[in-house]
């Protein structure tokens, strides 16, 4: 068994499909198809149900698969610490980010950043929920992930880097009658029209509920986006109100204003996480996110 296979085998496993897993490792399809063969006899067990419909893990497959994912990390890390013994950074990066971030932790200019830099490094960026990036991170799939996550809320297997806490702040449209500069309650803001909110599964989300929470203050959402940006303009065309990050709305939508809550455990909180035995390029990756979370803004 070599570690060509079981990329092989862990490419089939994530697509279901021969001729996407061979395109994601550069092979051709029968090539492929002979290692999963060969693969199965040296360990005298099929891997696959294979059907029209694709390839499917049998038992022993779904018995492989955390294992062969732990390997090639593992062996991704000991090419980037031989690498990084060299004086260089080698090998790869699986990088998840929430969608949103705030503008002053730009992770994509962080990436473009961190590649100037390292060259050699192979770099992979994923978009997600908080829960699932920290859920593949445990299993492998990600080396690091910013998300929206307390300490807490994390699995123990987890490394947490404090980034950010970012406060949440109401976005109300400009006709509520509201005095200027005086914080809101929760209480107050779902009276002044329906409310909208991030989607389900995010840390936005779990921030703005707990808020409500606190507040003893039960709320239906109206709508439900994947956008900060377009919940802004939401309130701003007169569909209700919205709870965002401060540091998405920098500036106030035309026809809408940005008011500060009366809670100030309301927070955005943004997190590295990474696991234990992290990669030198994880490492340093990690550092431009501290860098970047500590300059001022």
């Amino acid at each position: 068994m070599e570690l060509r296979h079981l990329r092989y085998f862990v490419a089939v496993a994530d697509t279901g499909n021969l001729t996407q897993a061979a395109e994601r490792c550069f092979v051709a399809q029968s090539a492929l198809s002979a290692q999963i063969a060969r693969l199965e006899a040296e360990f005298g067990s099929e891997l696959f149900v294979r059907s029209r419909r694709g390839m499917r893990l049998t038992t022993a497959g779904e018995a492989l698969l955390p294992r062969a994912r732990r390997l090639l990390t593992e062996a991704d890390r000991v090419e980037q610490d031989m690498a990084a013994l060299r004086g260089m950074l080698a090998g790869r990066l699986r990088i998840g980010m929430i969608q949103g971030s705030p503008p002053s932790l730009e992770v994509v200019g962080l990436v473009a950043a961190f590649h100037e830099q390292h060259p050699g490094v192979r770099l992979f960026i994923r978009t997600g929920a908080s829960h699932d990036l920290a859920h593949d991170v445990v299993d492998g799939d990600l080396d690091v992930a910013v998300v929206a996550l307390r300490d807490s809320d994390l699995p123990a297997a987890l490394t947490a880097t404090p980034l950010i806490d970012d406060p949440l702040v109401a976005v109300i449209p400009q006709t509520a009658a509201l005095r200027s500069g005086v914080p809101v309650s929760v209480g107050q803001l779902v009276e002044l029209g329906p409310f909208i909110h991030y989607r389900r599964g995010s840390g936005l989300r779990r921030a703005v509920t707990e808020a409500f929470d606190r507040a003893e203050v039960d709320v239906e959402a109206s709508f439900e986006l994947d956008q900060i940006s377009d919940m802004a303009r939401l309130v701003a065309l007169g569909a209700g109100v919205a709870v965002v990050p401060s540091s998405a709305v920098s500036a106030a939508p035309e026809r809408a204003r940005v008011v500060a809550l009366s809670d100030r455990a309301a927070l955005h909180t943004i997190t590295a996480i990474s696991s234990a035995g992290a990669s030198a390029a994880t490492t340093a990756f990690l550092g431009l996110l501290r860098q970047a979370a500590a300059s001022p803004r």
